[in-house]
């Protein structure tokens, strides 16, 4: 988590970066929480759940369509 909130106080205005990161405690989702109420460039992507985020996505192993 704390690579998460080091490199969004060091975001430039190129591009986008997206870090993966997991919720492993109270202290982990308030930050990730802090992070989703302010805009920035470096996009957590949390791995498991976060409650009150506006959205989220689910990814899961499966079979091809054909």
């Amino acid at each position: 988590m704390d690579e998460v909130v080091r490199r969004r106080g060091e975001e430039s205005a190129d591009g986008v970066e997206f870090v993966f990161c997991e919720a492993a405690s109270a202290d982990d989702v308030a930050q990730i929480s802090g992070l989703l109420r302010g805009p920035g460039r470096v996009v957590p992507v949390v791995l498991g759940t976060v409650g009150g985020t506006a959205w989220c996505f689910e990814v899961r192993a499966g079979e091809p369509e054909e």
